[in-house]
Order: C-alpha cells, then sequence, then structure tokens
C-alpha cells in the first residue's frame, strides 16, 4: 500500500514494508520526501523510487550474500548444540517437524554409543576428518553439510528472506554447503567436548565460537509488549492516585484507544514497533472514520485523545521496567484554528473503475475480497461487521433476506455499540450478483463462516487481519492517491445515495414551484437509515408502528441505495464461481 502524502507544502512517497522483510529492515513503513511541491513530478519521482525500492526488497530476498549466509550458518550452529543437549536428556528438540526429525536422526546416531569417552572420540575424529576434507578441497562431499544448507535455505524461504530452488544459483548453493560443511567441523569438534561435560565456561574454543556465532545471528527488533498490556499497567498506576469515577471513565477512554489501534492497524501493535507514521496514521483514522463516519471529530476532541496516548507513552519510556524507548505521539495535536479536512466518498466515475478492477482482480481462492466491499457499499456494513458474519447469520424472515449482525463471545463475533446489533437487508443488487449462490457453495463445503479465509486473532479480536484489509485497500490506491478515499469510503457512499433518494422527490416538487410537505419522506424512514447504519439515536425509538414493521421499512431503505455503474463484468465473475 504505497502512495504519496503532502508533508507541509511537499509531497513524500510512503513505501510500506513487506511483512515478510520487516523483521530485517526494522519498520513498517519508510517514508522519503520526494523535494517537490507538484503533483505531476511528485508522481513521477514516486514511480522511479518505488522501482528501485522493488528491486532492493527483491535483492534482499534472493541475494546470497556473506552476512546472509553467516547468520545462516550461526542459526544452524546454535540450534543444533541446544538440540543435541536437549536429545541426550531426552527432551522435544522442536515444534518443527522437519528440524526435529533432522536433529534426532543425527543423534540416534550416536545413541548406540553409551559410554561418553567412546562417543567423544568418534565426535572427535569425524572433527579431524572434516578438517582434512577441508584441507584437500573436498569439504562438499562430507555428511550432513548438504542436507544442513538445504534445510536452512528451506527454513530462510519460509520466511521470505531468500528465493526458492530455482532462485539460488548453483555457485550460491555451493557456496552455502561449504560454510556449512566448515560450521559441521566446529560442531563435532564442540559436541565431542560437551558430551565429556565440557561446557562454554570451561573451554575457550566453545567460547570463541558460539560468541562469533551469537554475533552473527540476524538482528531482530525487539516488538516489545501489546499496547493493551501498557495500557493496563498504565491505568493501574494512575488510578492510585485519582478517584474511582475518572479511573473508570479513563479506563473507557483507553479501550476506546486501542479499538481504534485495532480497527486501524487490524491489530493492536507492541508499543516498540508503534512509528510516528504509525501514530499519525491513528490521528487521521481516529479523527476522520472511527467515531463518526459522516462528519471528522473536532480538533479539541483528536487533541484530548492523543494527549492521553502521549501520557501512555511517556510513562512507558520512563518507568523503571522502559517499556518503550520514546513517544511516537509527541508534538501530533492538530493546529487551533485550522478546519479539520473532511474525508469523501468515491465519485461515480471511481466507483466504476474501483469495480471493474475487482472484476479484474477477483480470486476465487480469495472471494472476501471482492464480496466485503461490494456488501459495504450495498447495505452500509462495516468492514469488521462482513468479516465475521458466519452462513447462519444470512438468514430470511417475512420473505426478507437480511443479514445478521450480533455478538457472540463464541465466535469471536463483537460490535462497536449496542446499537450495531441489527438486521440488515440484502440488496437486490447483491442477489443478481450470486452472493444466495456463494453462500449455498459454503454451505456445501460445510464451511461455518461466510469467509473462512478471515480467521480470528487474539492478539486483535479482529476476523480480517492486517494483510487482508491491505489488500482491500489496494484497488483503492491504484485509482487514487487520496489519503481520504479508502475502503471505508463506501459505507458513506451508501448513507448518500439513500439519503439522496429519500429527499429526491421534495426536491422535484420544489423544482416545479410546488410545496408537497414531507413527500416521499417520513421519520420512519430516517430512523430506519440509522438503523441500518447500525448509529446511535437520540430521542424516541421505541415507537410501536415502527418497531412492528422495523425489518420492512429497513428494506425499503437498503433498496434505495443505487448507483451509476455497470456491473456486468463483475456479474460476469461472481455468477460462474
Amino acid at each position: 500500500m504505497d502512495y504519496m502524502r503532502r508533508r507541509g507544502k511537499t509531497y513524500c512517497v510512503v513505501i510500506t514494508v513487506p511483512i515478510d522483510l520487516q523483521p530485517v529492515v526494522g519498520k513498517r513503513q519508510i517514508w522519503r520526501s520526494l523535494k517537490t511541491r507538484r503533483y505531476q513530478d511528485a508522481k513521477s519521482a514516486a514511480r522511479k523510487l518505488l522501482s528501485v525500492v522493488d528491486g532492493l526488497f527483491n535483492r534482499m530476498r534472493n541475494g546470497m550474500d556473506q552476512k546472509l549466509i553467516d547468520s545462516m550458518v550461526a542459526e544452524y550452529g546454535l540450534g543444533t548444540i541446544a538440540a543435541q543437549d536437549k536429545a541426550r536428556l531426552g527432551v522435544k528438540v522442536s515444534d518443527d517437524p522437519e528440524y526435529n526429525a533432522f536433529m534426532l536422526y543425527r543423534a540416534d546416531l550416536l545413541r548406540s554409543l553409551k559410554n561418553p569417552e567412546v562417543v567423544g572420540s568418534v565426535l572427535a575424529k569425524a572433527a579431524a576428518m572434516y578438517q582434512r576434507e577441508e584441507a584437500n578441497g573436498n569439504i562438499l562431499s562430507t555428511p550432513f553439510a548438504t542436507e544442513a544448507a538445504d534445510m536452512m535455505l528451506s527454513h530462510y524461504n519460509k520466511q521470505g528472506l531468500v528465493g526458492g530452488p530455482d532462485e539460488v544459483t548453483k555457485d550460491e548453493f555451493t557456496e552455502v554447503v561449504a560454510a556449512f560443511a566448515v560450521a559441521e567441523r566446529h560442531l563435532f569438534k564442540v559436541e565431542s567436548e560437551r558430551v565429556l561435560g565440557i561446557t562454554e565456561d570451561d573451554s575457550d574454543y566453545q567460547y570463541r565460537l558460539l560468541r562469533r556465532w551469537r554475533s552473527n545471528l540476524p538482528v531482530r527488533k525487539d516488538p516489545g509488549i501489546p499496547f493493551s498490556e501498557l495500557r493496563e499497567l498504565y491505568h493501574a498506576e494512575w488510578s492510585k492516585t485519582h478517584a474511582p469515577d475518572r479511573a473508570r471513565r479513563k479506563a473507557k477512554e483507553l479501550e476506546r484507544i486501542e479499538r481504534v489501534f485495532a480497527e486501524c492497524f487490524g491489530e493492536v501493535p507492541r508499543v516498540r514497533a508503534v512509528t510516528p507514521e504509525m501514530a499519525l496514521e491513528w490521528r487521521d483514522y481516529y479523527q476522520h472514520e472511527f467515531y463518526n463516519e459522516r462528519e471528522p471529530l473536532e480538533n479539541k476532541s483528536v487533541d484530548n485523545a492523543l494527549e492521553t496516548l502521549s501520557a501512555v507513552f511517556n510513562w512507558g519510556a520512563n518507568h523503571k521496567v522502559k517499556y518503550t524507548e520514546g513517544n511516537p505521539f509527541r508534538g501530533l495535536g492538530l493546529p487551533s484554528g485550522v478546519a479539520c479536512e473532511k474525508s469523501r466518498i468515491f465519485e461515480s466515475r471511481e466507483l466504476q473503475a474501483y469495480f471493474d478492477l475487482l472484476a479484474d482482480l477477483h480470486n476465487p481462492q480469495r472471494p472476501e475480497l471482492t464480496w466485503i466491499p461490494l456488501v459495504i457499499a450495498y447495505s452500509g456494513l462495516r468492514c469488521n461487521e462482513v468479516a465475521q458474519l458466519f452462513v447462519d447469520d444470512v438468514q430470511e424472515r417475512e420473505g426478507i433476506l437480511f443479514f445478521r449482525v450480533t455478538g457472540n463471545e463464541e465466535r469471536h463475533q463483537r460490535t462497536k455499540t449496542e446499537e450495531s446489533k441489527r438486521n440488515v437487508p440484502v440488496h437486490r443488487t447483491l442477489r443478481d450478483l450470486g452472493l444466495v449462490g456463494y453462500v449455498r457453495k459454503m454451505q456445501d463445503m460445510g464451511e461455518s463462516q461466510l469467509f473462512p479465509n478471515l480467521k480470528w486473532r487474539e492478539s486483535c479480536g479482529l476476523y480480517y487481519d492486517a494483510n487482508a484489509s491491505s489488500l482491500m485497500n489496494s484497488p483503492v490506491n491504484l485509482i487514487s492517491n487520496d489519503s481520504k478515499l479508502r475502503l471505508y469510503s463506501l459505507r458513506a457512499n451508501f448513507r448518500c445515495s439513500v439519503e439522496e433518494a429519500l429527499i429526491a422527490p421534495a426536491l422535484a416538487s420544489h423544482d416545479r414551484g410546488e410545496v408537497v410537505a414531507g413527500e416521499g419522506y417520513s421519520p420512519f424512514l430516517d430512523l430506519a437509515l440509522n438503523n441500518v447504519m447500525g448509529h446511535r439515536v437520540k430521542g424516541n425509538t421505541g415507537d410501536t408502528v415502527y418497531r412492528k414493521r422495523q425489518l420492512g421499512i429497513m428494506n425499503k431503505v437498503v433498496q434505495l441505495a443505487a448507483y451509476p455503474v455497470d456491473l456486468s463484468r463483475l456479474k460476469a465473475v461472481l455468477v460462474g464461481d
């Protein structure tokens, strides 16, 4: 999800680091100034920079430089020593079946030799043999080295750090095997000492070798504790010096802040992983999307939340345990007297381009990436409300097909507010696009979830994760680089479409010079629209007539949503699934 943003008057490009390379790079995003105020110049420079960065990411994945080989050898060497220590004690070596089997195979070769002195002698001879082969240039023919190199290349490939077998050249593989053959010589010598009870503290040879290997291990930044844990620790300390009623209000505020993290990033991040760029994104999401989808929050409300967040991170940075190194929320307060920028909806041409992209990018193996945006656009549901639906949440009553949005602890379904628990009728367009057939297909496959690829994660309690959320926003970024236009804008499109349809008769009467009070509109319809959207409604909402006819009135409201777009391409790919 790479796109341009403005910092002051100058454009910059935001580059999202692939998940598999984030441990290596140490960042989730990279911001680089394009050093221009002209949009066209910035766009051209951004394309060139992104092309260079893509090449760099590929080299990081596929390149077999000496540092990468040293880190593989170090990880293998230290892991082997620890595994052999466990194997001698009969303890399970690893949860990785491939690695576990390899280590046990190696240990079994020596298990029949009961006498530690005999084992030590065998291992010492093996080390000497490796040294002779190394001196004679025949080291690639030694046992274990090729198997170990294959195993570690496979392990690093799964992490995305090296390419697959077809991408590693013969010369590179030879270099890796040679490095592992040298490591095997060291391992046999270390093992010959350890079976006799000689530890790292007693052996200069082990001390120097293991110290070098530990220094060659890949650097992985400590992400720290989850924010949820930090805010609980902060609140426990804060409550000691404040009245109980204030402590309860502070607890609710901190819980709301955590929910913003979960919705904005698809997860509750760990505190050391929160960057200034993430803090800025959190602020924008909170102001424009989290609390009120129709209008952005006032600057003062956003500043109050930022002040609380800044206090939490300051406390974490100054605590004796030092939970975080700094405060990424410092100085993010909004300037007073400056009106906040409103988020916007899709224009008709953008909506057509977006729906066409959904058709072009449709993947039958990932149907949620197509269906979730469509359900949002034609029902007004929130993204997570759609993602967490189960098959039996699509129900029919009084001849009306509807989505049941509810909370269920066992299924880990949750709603934003109590008013968000509701039944939302299915739009006729979704029927035409094959939604009923898709639901029936999931039933026939024995799936319980409507979108089984989206799994609940305990770390954030959401069904769709950060990766899926980014994938659903990618087509939006392809049609516009406006940061105020994203997947969630479809919800605003739905509301605007319904509101326009509700007031259209009155506007037509006004244009004809007629006065027709309330034509085509009623309080019931306004109430139903808020209920469809899951918004809190002020005033009396318990009217008997409305409650008896609620589902029918909501169905009338939902069916009013219409867009001037051609869905034939989408229908062609969805109905045929």
